[in-house]
């Protein structure tokens, strides 16, 4: 359990369930918003359950952030290998390509 806050648990389950219930409103949402007899509710909730979803992805625990975290605790380099292949000091300017007639 962490120190001072709620178990990763608890913080899933909350996540899933702000989730559903964001998708839930906001295909409510959708359904009253294409009735052309309704208000501005459909819309309302639709916005209402995009905030949902939103805020079940930010609760949602990142493993990337405590990998990364990590690293800079290790003192390693946090981009990926791809990113440094042409880093090398000592390569100088591509060779011309020499075409013959």
């Amino acid at each position: 359990m962490v120190k001072g806050g709620i178990s990763p648990r608890k913080k899933n389950f909350m996540a899933v369930m702000m989730l559903v219930l964001g998708m839930q409103t906001f295909v409510g949402g959708l359904s009253l918003a294409s009735d052309p007899s309704s208000d501005m509710f459909g819309t309302m909730a639709m916005i209402a359950g995009l905030l949902l979803c939103v805020g079940a992805w930010w609760l949602w625990p990142s493993t990337r952030a405590k990998t990364f975290t990590n690293r800079l605790k290790k003192g390693r380099r946090s981009s990926p290998p791809s990113d440094n292949v042409h880093d090398s000091a000592e390569e100088g300017p591509p060779a011309p390509i020499l075409i013959r007639p």
